[in-house]
């Protein structure tokens, strides 16, 4: 005996199925993830560093576009698992 009506698996699965393709869009396809300026920040501050000066901290930049991709992979993973169950 089922005891969640239909509707609620349909509005789940299309709700993964927007977080799944928004995640791709915005890794793969949207261009302006791979052509922002880098933004370094140290460890020690709270503010980004300025440009133009030796750049010692961490690219953030890169550290968000890895999670973002991440994000894909991760989103896509859950919804294959929630396909197969």
């Amino acid at each position: 005996m089922r005891i969640v009506p239909a509707f609620i698996d349909i509005a789940i699965f299309l709700s993964q199925l927007v977080i799944l393709g928004s995640f791709f869009y915005v890794a793969y396809i949207w261009g302006n993830l791979n052509r922002a300026i880098d933004c370094r920040a140290d460890i020690n501050t709270d503010s980004p560093l300025e440009p133009g000066i030796p750049q010692t901290g961490a690219n953030v930049s890169e550290h968000f576009r890895i999670a973002i991709r991440w994000g894909f992979w991760m989103s896509l993973l859950t919804f294959t698992r929630a396909i197969l169950a």
